[in-house]
């Protein structure tokens, strides 16, 4: 039991090493759709901003007249 902790890593099973990729992949994509769910919402964020703006100081101008 002890001689597999000295063992060469070439003998880890093919599986396991396709495992590990297509693990690695999935959470190389998780990571890219959080960034682009992120940038989308700081987008919509930032629109609402500009329109919220828009909308005060259209509403202010409106009561200065």
């Amino acid at each position: 039991m002890l001689w597999m902790l000295f063992e060469p890593k070439a003998r880890i099973p093919q599986k396991m090493k396709e495992l590990r990729f297509e693990v690695v992949n999935f959470l190389h994509f998780l990571w890219n759709s959080l960034a682009f769910v992120e940038f989308t919402c700081v987008c919509i964020i930032m629109v609402s901003l500009l329109i919220a703006a828009f909308v005060t100081v259209t509403i202010s101008e409106n009561k200065i007249n």
